[in-house]
């Protein structure tokens, strides 16, 4: 259902455009005058707005600006008793969707509202799109800024911390550590965060237990955003931080596609791991792993 605004000073033309409207299944507000529309567009937003031009305090076309001023633009459709050519020309000039001559057809009202409207949602899908895409932009580029910095540490250990802090610090995750595989067990080689930064459960862990057994065995990524009610959760292997687990992501290590290791982080700070954070994990464990 979309949100029509209707301006026009005659009662009659203004319960015709209603009915036609509400018909098309839309919600519709109405004014009689254009200082009632401007006051109702300070405060909300209209889908579509249809106007008439000659209105007893100014001219319908004024209006536009007032529509245009939300994001995405509402477009207006000018309804006028002039049908010369010159005055549909400065409507659309001035801003106008489209222009419909009086009297009013049941059919081209229809028509102009209904594309008005899908123009407006067009708008929105591509700026989502545009906003979606930046913020993809962003995530790779960070992504290779530490990808960077893990591949200018020369020593195991220091590869392993600053790909731990950073990564921690990426995905905003309260807690995580680093486990690498050692025959049937799994070694913690770095840890941070939780209750008591590197006061760790155990060091070493069962391979076959938890999320993190999981993720080995099957060598691929996975998002755990209730993890005390999953069935692969472990005490032991997936809370080795110690503290309170409620969502977990996890990554394996691979090396020619082998196993040799887990990343797992804890708790996002700012909501829940998403897809997209568990696509940017596993480009940074590739870096980790090739590191």
């Amino acid at each position: 259902m979309a949100r029509i605004l209707v301006i026009d000073d005659s009662e009659d033309v203004r319960g015709f455009m209603r009915d036609v409207l509400v018909k098309d299944g839309h919600d519709v507000v109405e004014a009689g005058l254009l200082q009632e529309a401007r006051e109702w567009l300070l405060h909300n937003v209209a889908d579509a707005v249809v106007v008439d031009v000659e209105l007893p305090d100014g001219d319908g076309i004024s209006l536009i600006p007032f529509a245009a001023a939300s994001r995405p633009v509402t477009r207006v459709v000018v309804v006028t008793g002039h049908t010369s050519y010159e005055y549909a020309v400065r409507s659309l000039h001035a801003g106008a969707y489209d222009f419909i001559p009086k009297p009013i057809v049941r059919d081209d009202l229809s028509s102009a509202v209904r594309r008005a409207v899908e123009a407006r949602m067009l708008e929105a899908r591509n700026m989502e799109l545009v906003d979606d895409l930046a913020g993809r932009v962003r995530t790779v580029n960070e992504v290779l800024s530490i990808t960077r910095e893990i591949g200018g540490s020369r020593d195991l250990a220091g590869v392993l911390d600053c790909s731990l802090e950073r990564t921690l610090e990426f995905f905003d995750a309260e807690a995580g550590a680093i486990l690498l595989a050692r025959n049937d067990r799994l070694e913690v080689a770095v840890a941070r965060g939780g209750p008591s930064p590197h006061t760790l459960v155990a060091r070493e862990l069962p391979r076959d237990r938890g999320i993190g057994g999981w993720v080995m065995q099957k060598k691929r990524p996975v998002v755990v955003n209730d993890a005390l009610h999953d069935p692969r959760f472990d005490e032991l292997v997936d809370g080795v931080i110690g503290g309170y687990v409620h969502s977990v992501l996890a990554c394996p290590l691979l090396v020619k596609n082998e196993a040799i290791g887990v990343v797992e982080l804890v708790n996002r700070r700012s909501g829940k791991f998403t897809r997209e954070n568990r696509l940017a994990a596993e480009t940074l464990s590739f870096s980790i792993a090739a590191a």
